[in-house]
């Protein structure tokens, strides 16, 4: 049941969302003062290159919705697995990596002539699992153990965060567009691990970067958010 409440609650706050756009788009309708240019698009499917080279690499689509009032919703999905990456599937210290990762964003363009500029907030959860061999420690005292034995471990992780974007996305070729986007936030991560042996002490390595650590807890650290995507205007 714990895995379903982020998906309940990423999914409570896209309704929340829509319902504040369809009330700011209400409210924009009765004054014509408040309307912006109209976008030459008002559906955008989107493609994330580099979500391919990320750590956790992901095939990801997304699709932005603009209104003629100035803002705009996005969402997207990714599906994570290691092999998308071949770097990451040669060198990473474990196997079966595999998941999944949500994105909502909400924005607001700037008047003319800055309409291409835009303010987002975005949250994202994302949830995925590996396997990999950690060194468990016995008949230890005082940090030293009589010996040592490896053991493939589950580790599930689960994660959620905001982050404040600034960016720009420009039209080109008619159809097609190009977003480019930075911001700044934080994330939350729970980290847990299935089939540990009972007796044996785990032996962590804790400056692994975060997205590899194998530590069991939970961790809330600074997150960034930076890249670009391709789009293709539908209508």
């Amino acid at each position: 049941m714990n895995g379903i409440r982020p998906v309940k609650g990423y999914i409570c706050f896209w309704i929340i969302t829509v319902l504040m756009a369809q009330a700011t788009s209400g409210f924009a309708g009765k004054e014509d003062s408040l309307k912006l240019k109209d976008p030459a698009h008002r559906l955008l499917l989107k493609g994330s290159p580099l979500s391919l080279a990320d750590p956790l690499p992901a095939i990801q689509l997304g699709l932005e919705h603009r209104s003629p009032y100035g803002w705009s919703l996005q969402a997207e999905f990714g599906y994570i697995h290691q092999y998308f990456n071949p770097l990451v599937a040669a060198l990473a210290p474990f196997d079966n990596l595999s998941g999944y990762r949500f994105r909502s964003e909400i924005r607001l363009y700037g008047s003319p002539p800055y309409e291409k500029i835009y303010w987002a907030g975005e949250f994202f959860y994302l949830d995925y699992n590996m396997d990999h061999y950690q060194s468990f420690g016995y008949n230890c005292f005082d940090q030293e153990c009589s010996w040592y034995e490896w053991a493939k471990v589950h580790t599930l992780k689960k994660g959620m965060g905001l982050h404040a974007k600034l960016g720009f996305q420009e039209a080109f070729y008619q159809r097609f567009y190009i977003d480019i986007y930075g911001g700044l936030g934080f994330r939350r991560i729970e980290i847990s691990s299935e089939n540990e042996p009972a007796e044996g002490i785990k032996q962590i390595d804790r400056d692994i970067y975060f997205p590899y650590r194998l530590n069991n807890g939970l961790l809330i650290i600074p997150s960034m958010s930076f890249g670009f995507k391709f789009g293709w205007a539908i209508f």
